[in-house]
């Protein structure tokens, strides 16, 4: 009966255990997740930035194809 009750107990902490380390790892991978989803966020942002950029170098190169021109061609 003693070694029924240790092998329960034994048993008990081990399961113990194993739930402590799931929920280390559970916590590990929505720690991840946040990480990723923030990269995702911000790559987004990024190249949201790099399309505005190029959309005014595009006006900037147009704007300055009308300075070269004679004046009065392009009005």
């Amino acid at each position: 009966m003693q070694q029924t009750l240790e092998e329960s107990s034994r048993f008990v902490d081990s399961m113990n255990k194993v739930k402590e380390s799931a929920e280390k790892g559970l916590s590990v991978v929505d720690h991840s997740n946040k990480v990723f989803t923030n990269i995702y966020e911000t790559t987004r942002e990024v190249a949201a930035q790099i399309q505005k950029i190029s959309s005014l170098s595009e006006e900037l190169m147009v704007s300055a194809e009308r300075v070269k021109a004679p004046y009065g061609t392009n009005v």
